[in-house]
């Protein structure tokens, strides 16, 4: 209990605790700054194309999906643990925006090579998405993956930082 005690006054004065609102997240300016990064980060994590991807859906018809095969989400899976794997290690040797700006750059790569792929209709184009998906895949495991949760994480006080990361939650799966 000693030990948490004076971890929490590194990051947070005494009593704050006690005193702190979840409308302090909106009220307090340097909160409500780091309220609205947390948001966008999972925001541009969740709009950056992750979900369509892989999406496998029998609601939508076959042309409106990237028609995968079974290897194909067998390497995605892979490759996104072991983006994830040299995320962990990259991470704390070049810093956090380095790792987020990588996977943004290999993201948005993989979702244009989808796109332009995605009007033709051959056997090198079934391979170049499948290609384009893997891609995407480590690139988001390099970043995107778990790196705004992070920052988030790490941005806020101890004494607001259940309350704004369960704001920034709420975000993410909405």
């Amino acid at each position: 209990a000693a030990i948490i005690s004076r971890e929490n006054a590194k990051t947070s004065p005494s009593g704050s605790f006690a005193a702190f609102s979840a409308w302090h997240l909106l009220t307090k300016s340097s909160l409500l700054r780091a309220v609205t990064m947390s948001c966008a980060l999972v925001a541009i994590q969740q709009f950056g194309g992750v979900s369509l991807a892989m999406h496998n859906d029998d609601e939508i018809p076959s042309t409106g999906s990237l028609p995968l095969g079974e290897n194909t989400r067998l390497a995605y899976v892979i490759t996104l643990m072991l983006g994830i794997l040299v995320c962990s290690r990259m991470i704390d040797l070049t810093g956090r925006k380095p790792c987020m700006m990588a996977s943004l750059v290999g993201m948005c790569v993989a979702n244009v090579t989808m796109v332009i792929a995605g009007f033709f209709a051959d056997d090198l184009t079934q391979n170049i998405l499948s290609g384009a998906v893997v891609v995407f895949a480590f690139s988001f495991g390099v970043g995107m993956a778990a790196t705004p949760l992070l920052i988030s994480a790490e941005s806020f006080p101890q004494h607001a930082r259940a309350t704004a990361i369960s704001v920034v939650s709420t975000v993410h799966w909405t």
